[in-house]
Formats: C-alpha cells, sequence, structure tokens
C-alpha cells in the first residue's frame, strides 16, 4: 500500500514519520552519462500512520560505519508535492542522483575517494538515521566540497 489521501486536519494531526519506524532501499538503478539514478523508498514499518514531507538528508557511509563527503543537494527543479501520509506497509519515494566520481574536480585521484557500502538517511525534521545499503558499494568522493548526490523531494 502506497501513502494515502487524507483531510488537512488529519494531515497536520498526523505525526511525522520517526526514522525508528522506517525502512529503506535504494531500488530501480540506472546508469546514465556519468550519474546513477535510482529511486530511495522509504516504508512505513511501524504500527501507525505517520507522515513525510519535504527532503531527506542523505549521505555515504563507509564499511566502517563512518559518514563522509558532502551530504545530498536538495533538487528544487520540480514542484514540492504535498506531505506524504504513510499507513502501516506505506511508501514514500524520492529520485537519487549519484555523480560518478571520476568526471568531478576535486574527485579525479584514487586518494581522493573511499568505499561507500551504505547511505545514512535522515527523514525530513526528523533524528536519527536509516540505513540503506549500496549492494556492491558505490566509490565516492571524501572531499564535502564535491557535491556527489542530488535528492529530490519526497512523492508518494
Amino acid at each position: 500500500m502506497a501513502g494515502y489521501s487524507a483531510a488537512p486536519e488529519e494531515v497536520a494531526a498526523t505525526p511525522s514519520c520517526a526514522a525508528g519506524a522506517l525502512t529503506g532501499k535504494l531500488d530501480d538503478i540506472e546508469g546514465a552519462a556519468g550519474h546513477v539514478y535510482g529511486k530511495l523508498v522509504l516504508t512505513n514499518a511501524g504500527p501507525a500512520a505517520c507522515r513525510l514531507n519535504g527532503f531527506l538528508d542523505v549521505r555515504f557511509v563507509d564499511a566502517g560505519g563512518a559518514e563522509f563527503g558532502a551530504p545530498a543537494d536538495h533538487d528544487d527543479s520540480r514542484p514540492m508535492p504535498g506531505p506524504a501520509l504513510l499507513a502501516p506497509g506505506g511508501a514514500a519515494t524520492a529520485v537519487l542522483r549519484i555523480t560518478q566520481p571520476g568526471i568531478q574536480e576535486g574527485c579525479l585521484r584514487s586518494d581522493a575517494t573511499r568505499e561507500a557500502s551504505a547511505l545514512a538517511v535522515t527523514p525530513p525534521g526528523g533524528t536519527g538515521t536509516i540505513s540503506v545499503g549500496l549492494a556492491g558499494g558505490v566509490t565516492a568522493c571524501v572531499s564535502t566540497g564535491v557535491r556527489q548526490l542530488l535528492i529530490g523531494p519526497l512523492g508518494t
């Protein structure tokens, strides 16, 4: 079940989704001219409905669990959808773009990169993170000055 429709007063009364009630995965991964695109899917694994609205905070994580590199920039090139209300089992998605490090200044040498095994995802306005595995890993820039991630707004 995806999100569901609700009256504005129900939307306002529905609590934000806590990281501990969500699971995440990266789906529909496709490559295109120096970029990899995928759908970052968050599913409400909790017992009650919750609300997500806006942009996720996304960062690379190495095999030791350390976050590194620059956080994802927000892709505000399209209209922001309204809040995603998630019933138990419901899901919201955001498009994630990962730029290949070999085409970015400041990330061309092998000592400027590290293998990322997961993404640390923080829900909008939330605390706590969800770990989303990166099957096979991704070579990522260590520098916080290289913008390698771009995340779109959450929608259902």
